[in-house]
């Protein structure tokens, strides 16, 4: 009789663990939902602004710099436009839950394999983005800035630099350098970054964000959340 009391508290105490692994794997995954959520928001902001914005102002400083002879308008759009084109792409992913379950031990606690072998998938696709796509690209950013820097007066723009708002009359702008060699030499470093940009981070992004959603809809219905 004692040794089968012993056992029934045995049973009693494995079933009472995992009663609470399973509820501390369904708050994880909640968390989980929350993070990819966040995730998908960024990634969505990040998008729209790379083919809305970058994109785009790569495109109109390219039809500038390659011109033999600049007027006073194309002038104003390299002004306007190369700052922002040259702008720095920081997509920020939220890894709360993630650090939580690295750091602690409890990836364990996810039983499901469909599900962590997603994550696993999701979180290297992340890495690559952080720590290598967005390296490279801040790299070459930051090699074209010491290109446009002797080229633009930066004291023509307004304190309020995040927009580049020029804050003289337009007629008055003038380039610190226009020779036609280094203008070529700039757009030819925009258009290899623009490539990139198009290819990889755009391309990237877009994958990522659908990496999100699907991890969302698994683990809404594997653990039956909202």
């Amino acid at each position: 009789m004692l040794s089968l009391a012993v056992f029934c508290g045995f049973l009693a105490e494995n079933e009472r663990e995992h009663f609470v692994e399973r509820r501390r794997e369904r708050q994880y995954m909640k968390s989980m939902l929350e993070d990819l959520k966040s995730d998908t928001a960024e990634l969505r902001r990040w998008e729209s602004i790379i083919y809305d914005t970058i994109y785009k102002q790569m495109d109109t400083s390219l039809s500038v710099l390659f011109l033999k002879e600049l007027k006073d308008t194309d002038i104003v759009h390299c002004y306007r436009c190369i700052p922002i084109a040259n702008r720095v792409i920081d997509v920020v992913l939220e890894d709360r839950t993630t650090v939580q379950l690295k750091s602690s031990g409890n990836l364990r606690l996810i039983s499901n394999k469909t599900v962590t072998d997603s994550l696993a998938v999701y979180w290297a696709n992340i890495n690559k983005l952080e720590g290598t796509l967005q390296i490279n690209y801040e790299y070459y950013r930051r090699e074209i800035s010491k290109l446009i820097f002797p080229m633009l007066n930066y004291d023509n723009y307004t304190n309020e630099s995040s927009a580049f708002s020029i804050a003289i009359d337009t007629k008055e702008l003038k380039l610190l350098r226009e020779d036609f060699a280094f203008r070529v030499e700039l757009g030819n470093r925009i258009f290899t970054q623009r490539g990139q940009l198009n290819i990889l981070f755009r391309n990237y992004i877009t994958d990522l964000k659908r990496r999100a959603n699907n991890l969302i809809a698994l683990i809404k219905e594997e653990y039956d959340l909202e």
